[in-house]
């Protein structure tokens, strides 16, 4: 672990936690949870290894 390179993100989402779940880990969901419209979001690959391998 880096405290330089480290990313913290916290926050108390009021939904089921299997949906919240597949909103961060579904590419279609997460491009769509994560700005919002008109914005998009284009996600290319998506890892949820907690060391970040594929």
């Amino acid at each position: 672990m880096n405290p330089d390179l480290d990313f913290a993100l916290e926050r108390i989402i009021r939904a089921p936690r299997a949906t919240v779940w597949s909103a961060w880990t579904d590419p279609a969901k997460l491009a769509r949870w994560w700005v919002p419209a008109p914005s998009r979001c284009r996600v290319d690959r998506l890892t949820c290894d907690p060391a970040g391998r594929s």
